[in-house]
C-alpha cells in the first residue's frame, strides 16, 4: 500500500519534532555541565553557544516541519498561513 501525501506529511512533522525534543534535551544536560563551571566570560560563551544551537534547531523544526518562516514569523492558523498548512492542521486535528 502506498504511503498518501498526508502520512509522508505526518511523518515529516514527527521528524522534526523528535530533533527538536532531542536538541532540548542535549541542551538541557549541556547547560547543566556548564552551570558547574565557576562564573566567568568562559560560562557566559558557553551558554550563548548551547542556546544558539538550540535556536537553529528550533527556527529549523519551526520552518520545515510547521511551515513557519522564522524570517517573518508567519505562523499557520493565521489566514496567511498556506492552505497546505491549515490542511495539515485540519489533519492532526482529527487524529
Amino acid at each position: 500500500m502506498p504511503i498518501t501525501s498526508e502520512q509522508r506529511e505526518i511523518r515529516n512533522l514527527k521528524k522534526h519534532l523528535r530533533g527538536l525534543t532531542a536538541q532540548v534535551m542535549e541542551t538541557i544536560a549541556r547547560i547543566d555541565r556548564i552551570m558547574k563551571i565557576p562564573e566567568g566570560p568562559l560560562r557566559g560563551k558557553m551558554i550563548a553557544e548551547a542556546t544558539n544551537a538550540l535556536e537553529m534547531t528550533n527556527d529549523g523544526a519551526r520552518y520545515f516541519g510547521l511551515g513557519v518562516d522564522f524570517r517573518k514569523d508567519r505562523k499557520p492558523g493565521r489566514d496567511n498561513a498556506p492552505p497546505k498548512f491549515r490542511e495539515m492542521r485540519g489533519i492532526l486535528k482529527s487524529q
